[in-house]
């Protein structure tokens, strides 16, 4: 917990003592004395408790940050086989693959200078 500051430690305690109260009261009792909480009157049960609060949203940010992690590496295995790396789509010279290419064609003798892409 040396990580924590003292306000976070304070409010950490307090989350956790509210969540025991409504689930285990005995022990939340054993928790204030041990955390030196002050005395302060039990949550509704029917209010949503901090904690648990905090831990759905915990929840929620990992599944987000999987599916982002998955997609990153969707779109890097995507990238690796387009067929290399090619520069923003722009016009002329900007729509060019880059140097090192993946591919030659055999029925041309000179360099390819102009792409153009249609829509299907």
């Amino acid at each position: 917990m040396a990580a924590l500051t003292d306000k976070q430690r304070q409010d950490l305690q307090k989350a956790v003592h509210e969540y025991l109260a409504l689930a285990f009261p005995a022990v939340a009792e054993v928790f204030r004395e041990a955390a030196a909480l002050p005395q302060v009157e039990p949550p509704a049960a029917e209010r949503e408790v901090a904690l648990v609060k905090r831990w759905v949203s915990t929840l929620r940010l990992q599944k987000r940050a999987l599916d982002l992690e998955s997609e990153v590496k969707k779109l890097q295995e995507e990238l690796k086989n387009s067929g290399g790396p090619v520069r923003p789509t722009g016009k002329g010279e900007a729509r060019l693959p880059l140097a090192p290419a993946t591919s030659t064609l055999k029925g041309h003798r000179q360099r390819i200078t102009f792409l153009e892409f249609h829509p299907v």
